[in-house]
């Protein structure tokens, strides 16, 4: 029977109350006191030394084993419990604590969750949820304790009580409760203290089990067992201080200002005696008696048959098999023979292993060999599993790698996919991982064999996710065409799934993700009307699934990505005030999303790439001031994410262009200084993205153009050798991966406009030196290149255009001025004849035929 029993009180309201709660095989008394005095019994203690606290102790049955007693589960022993507070009407006007032993604690825990089962319907156990305000757990085995499993496993004979074997070790409904506690208690407080020292049978609850796992609970050694650790000998131990302070300054702390005088001192109950309950049910333990007794002798009567069994392959025996042998094989070698029966005899304890032996009398080999051959087979399969096993752990952890450093994490998807290459989560994961840090070529070899791997496994929805991945790879990589291709496959079976499971919200926003993809696609290809179609068709779809499901952020979070590329086509169309507008509109979604989830990085990028985005369009708009704004937010979130994550190349990489952005931003602006300062800022973050990765191909364009905007700023500033250094380093790093082709085809090109750039760069800069002769060099570099890429697209205005620039460099510097003026001429006034020309060409064509008119009179 259970029993609430008042330890003490004070006069009056009382401050607070406080429940102890005795584990298996405690007592209501005896656990909390060092020896048979009342002395040491230390509720009375904490009733003293904690002014206006009412202290109760706790009595129920709950013996290790049925040869003591009987107990409930514990599911039942917590709505005992719950009726019997619920039932003290004492109890309902101050908080209350608990202090709980071993056991104690999992009753409390179960105790609460039965009460907020009740909340909606009972009044009376919501005011009680209510007034719990902390738990003090003493050694509590949260997840379990390894003595109680032991007691389940000798179950026949040390016959477990129910509240036994309530506390095997990794017990499906201990976990459960745990995991229950941990996310409803956030209002609780919890002290946790676990024992150090082992009793006479080892240590009963392992640090690990009295961890709940609790944020902002720190566990707390004592030195003591299980036993000992709840009798503190003396009010200086470590476990009453800490219980006592707790309970006085963190629990039922009195607001400042509000103390009160003591009204008198604390009042001892008087304590009834309580009997050790016996079961009385003498039939089942009689029963249970007879079957050991019974277990025994047989145990007996076979012990020697068990230990001393007679040898199926005795001297004689082994003999016969070895005459059978060469009778029947009489090719077979000594050396052969005795493999034979050795292997015979390492076949011990298989079940076929007797009759293996009769047949080699026979001289027939067949059984032993198919022991073997099963032994064979099951190690192979072991080996199997163990690899899938040892893949999917290569898997969870590049999962969690990942997100610190994208290398790390690259490398054990890798692992995973050479231990487990037929599972495509791994094919997925390193395509994504891939793709992350820059090595493009490796993201879409992994989606190939993700989309194969889906397709043996006629798994429709996979492979449509594995062509989405596949074109958004090939968009980046520049393969538009195959791209589309790619794209359109995907979309079309997300639309024949999404007809055929109209409510699954999943699927459905994975339709609009694909028409977002396709969007974005066509847009790179310069289709921007079909790209807002599709965008607008990924809009109209994602609104329903938003729709159904309100509460997803997920989902609110891609309905922000549609519409903010919506005004990325805008931008790209020139219709700037109308993308203005539709980033602004995106910005307040993006924004309530990052502040709503700070710790989703999804979220803090989408909120800085706006910013960036938005920053861009207000400069082109000339409103400088609503662009440094924008950036400065970007920059702010980009500054916070890479200083909490220095691995992470992706927050360098955001960090480098936000920095970038407001470089840009300075230098339309005209302020230089500025400019430099984030400019260097920029560079120096993209050199950390190298050092992380040296083949990010991100990383690489992102500092060559750095390094030519600070060569600008520089030689604005007449900083020559500045300016020399920063040109020079932006083309080594454009020449680096032109020549290597580690990019695609059209990116291979467009290094090669760049390298032209570059080197007209560096001539400029000699010519303001005076080195005529190192600026000829240079402009002659540029020329060849544009010459290469102007016969590659005679209708490429911007290439011709380009070439003829370098000409009318050369013309100014005296490299065969006629010839160049000429070329000048002629490439401008084609572009004229196609009505590609530009209002600044025709003042460059009269510069350059007066300069033939004044060369030919000369």
């Amino acid at each position: 029977m259970a029993q609430l029993i008042k330890v003490a009180n004070w006069p009056g309201t009382p401050r607070g109350h406080v429940i102890f709660v005795h584990g298996l095989g405690g007592h209501a008394y005896e656990t909390w006191k060092q020896r048979e005095s009342d002395e040491t019994f230390w509720p009375s203690w904490l009733a003293r030394d904690v002014e206006g606290l009412t202290v109760w102790t706790l009595s129920y049955s709950a013996p290790a084993t049925n040869w003591l007693g009987t107990a409930p589960p514990l599911q039942d022993r917590a709505v005992t419990v719950l009726e019997l507070l619920l039932s003290r009407p004492e109890l309902k006007n101050a908080p209350i604590a608990f202090v709980c032993h071993s056991l104690g604690g999992l009753v409390v825990k179960q105790m609460l969750r039965a009460a907020n089962d009740q909340r909606d319907d009972r009044p009376a156990a919501c005011a009680l949820l209510d007034q719990v305000k902390a738990i003090v757990f003493i050694a509590t085995p949260h997840i379990g304790s390894a003595h109680a499993s032991w007691l389940d496993w000798f179950r026949l004979v040390l016959w477990p009580s129910n509240a036994a074997q309530d506390l095997v070790r990794n017990d499906a409904n201990l976990r459960n409760l745990n995991v229950w506690y941990r996310n409803w208690s956030d209002k609780i407080a919890n002290r946790i203290f676990y024992e150090t020292q082992g009793t006479a049978v080892g240590t009963i609850v392992d640090p690990g089990s009295a961890d709940a796992g609790l944020p902002g609970a720190v566990p707390i050694g004592i030195d003591a067992d299980h036993v000992r650790i709840c009798k503190p000998s003396s009010e200086d131990g470590l476990l009453y201080r800490s219980t006592r302070d707790f309970l006085a300054n963190d629990v039922f702390a009195r607001p400042k200002g509000r103390r009160r005088k003591s009204k008198g001192t604390s009042q001892a109950a008087a304590l009834p005696s309580l009997s050790v309950p016996r079961s009385k049910t003498w039939a089942p333990i009689a029963l249970r008696l007879a079957v050991l007794l019974f277990i025994v002798f047989l145990g007996f009567q076979g012990i020697r048959h068990t230990f001393f069994p007679g040898d199926p392959l005795a001297a004689a025996t082994v003999q016969q098999i070895e005459q059978a042998l060469r009778a029947k094989h009489p090719k077979l070698t000594p050396e052969q023979i005795e493999r034979f029966m050795s292997s015979l005899q390492e076949a011990r304890g298989d079940p076929t292993f007797k009759k293996a032996v009769e047949e080699a009398k026979k001289g027939n080999t067949r059984v032993a060999e198919g022991i073997w051959k099963q032994i064979y087979e099951d190690r192979k399969r072991q080996q199997r599993d163990a690899r899938k096993e040892q893949a999917e752990a290569a898997r969870k952890l590049a999962a969690v790698a990942v997100i610190e450093n994208a290398k790390e994490g690259l490398a054990w998807y890798r692992e995973a996919t050479v231990l487990d290459p037929q599972n495509k989560e791994g094919w997925k994961g390193l395509g994504d991982a891939a793709l992350a840090g820059g090595t493009v070529q490796e993201a879409l070899h992994a989606y190939r064999k993700y989309i194969a791997v889906a397709q043996n496994a006629d798994d429709e929805e996979a492979v449509a996710v594995g062509h989405s991945s596949l074109g958004n790879a090939l968009t980046v990589a520049g393969n538009i065409r195959e791209s589309l291709e790619a794209l359109a496959i995907s979309l079309g079976k997300f639309k024949s799934l999404a007809a055929s499971r109209p409510d699954d919200l999943d699927l459905h926003h994975k339709l609009a993700l694909s028409h977002g993809m396709l969007g974005t696609a066509l847009s790179i290809q310069g289709k921007a009307e079909q790209a807002l179609q599709k965008l607008q068709s990924a809009v109209s779809v994602q609104k329903r699934v938003v729709e159904a499901d309100p509460d997803n952020i997920n989902f609110q979070g891609s309905l922000w990505t549609f519409k903010a590329a919506i005004a990325g086509v805008h931008r790209t169309q020139g219709k700037l005030k109308e993308a203005s507008r539709s980033f602004e509109a995106s910005y307040e979604t993006i924004k309530r999303l990052a502040y709503a989830e700070p710790t989703n990085l999804t979220w803090q990028y989408g909120l800085a790439w706006n910013r960036m985005q938005a920053c861009g369009v207000s400069a082109e708009l000339n409103l400088m001031t609503d662009a440094l704004e924008s950036c400065k937010v970007a920059l702010a979130v980009a500054t916070k994410q890479s200083e909490e994550r220095p691995n992470s190349i992706q927050w360098h990489q955001v960090l480098a262009l936000a920095n970038q952005n407001l470089a840009n931003t300075y230098y339309g602006q005209g302020n230089s200084l500025e400019a430099l300062s984030s400019a260097n800022a920029a560079r120096k973050s993209y050199r950390r993205v190298a050092e992380l990765d040296r083949k990010n191909f991100y990383a690489a364009a992102g500092l060559a153009s750095i390094e030519e905007l600070i060569g600008n700023l520089l030689f604005e500033q007449s900083d020559y050798t500045g300016a020399l250094d920063s040109y020079r380093a932006s083309l080594a790093i454009a020449q680096r991966f032109a020549e290597n082709k580690i990019a695609n085809t059209v990116q291979s090109i467009n290094w090669e406009v760049a390298i032209s750039l570059k080197h007209q760069q560096i001539g400029d800069v000699h010519k303001a030196r005076g080195d005529s002769l190192g600026a000829l060099e240079s402009y002659r570099r540029s020329l060849a290149i544009r010459k290469r890429l102007a016969e590659m697209d005679p209708n490429n205005a911007a290439w011709q255009r380009n070439l003829a620039t370098i000409h009318r460099r050369l013309a100014l510097n005296g490299g065969d001025p006629l010839k160049h003026w000429q070329n000048v001429v002629d490439i401008l006034k084609k572009l004229d004849t196609r009505g590609q020309l530009q209002d600044s060409d025709r003042a460059i064509i009269d510069e350059a035929e007066h300069a033939i008119a004044a060369k030919q009179r000369s």
